[in-house]
């Protein structure tokens, strides 16, 4: 038994400066190691240059997001202290409180209530009603709850048109227009400078599809950031 509790608690410990947890509850069953992990979890969030939160599970691997610094500092530190927090960062309600013995975190808006569905963790509660992600909370189904807490920057690639060039599509024109100032960016963060293209080359046809023409948009880097 005190292997396993050992066990579960390493799973907190941070991983390049990211701060892990990630358990497997089983409906009706109190979360004993589970409890143990979250525990440790919470220790290993000591103040850090938090970037990004994500609460997610094996009902739902996309899960909630905060991207916030501010906002997933200021949970980070709630849990870490056993404090209490409510804070609203990319449209969801944040909450942290106590439930049980431990710290809830929730992206339901509420604290120690069966909200369903909802993205909950509470694992040191002393019943079956440990949380669950994107379905019932209370005495919820056998599944797997994540909760990360990214740190460090991340560059974002910037990029303004280079070359455009129309043939045809008169009436409908391109689907995709010139971007002459330092605007446009790649969507997805990269971790470096050197991950971001020095230039993306977009070929398509008119807005229109019926209408007969091509497009031809090159986009040079100008920013990371």
């Amino acid at each position: 038994m005190g292997c396993a509790l050992a066990l579960a608690a390493v799973v907190a410990v941070p991983v390049n400066a990211d701060v892990v947890y990630e358990q497997q509850f089983t409906q009706g069953q109190v979360a004993g190691p589970q409890c143990i992990a979250w525990q440790a979890f919470q220790a290993a969030l000591v103040p850090q240059a938090y970037t990004k939160l994500t609460v997610s599970g094996s009902n739902d691997p996309t899960g909630k997001v905060c991207d916030d610094p501010n906002a997933v500092q200021q949970i980070a530190a709630a849990l870490n202290t056993n404090g209490t927090l409510a804070i609203t960062c990319n449209g969801i309600n944040w909450r942290i409180g106590a439930c049980g013995p431990s710290r809830e975190l929730s992206a339901a808006g509420t604290t120690c209530l069966c909200s369903n569905p909802a993205h909950i963790l509470r694992p040191c509660l002393t019943n079956f009603n440990w949380g669950g992600i994107a379905g019932p909370t209370c005495n919820a189904p056998t599944q797997t709850m994540k909760v990360v807490f990214e740190t460090g920057s991340r560059t974002t690639c910037f990029y303004k048109t280079k070359k455009f060039k129309q043939k045809k599509c008169v009436d409908s024109g391109c689907p995709t227009k010139r971007v002459d100032e330092c605007l446009v960016d790649s969507e997805l963060p990269c971790e470096d400078v050197g991950q971001c293209s020095k230039k993306i080359n977009l070929s398509s046809g008119c807005a229109n599809p019926e209408e007969k023409g091509r497009c031809k948009h090159i986009l040079a880097r100008c920013d990371c950031k």
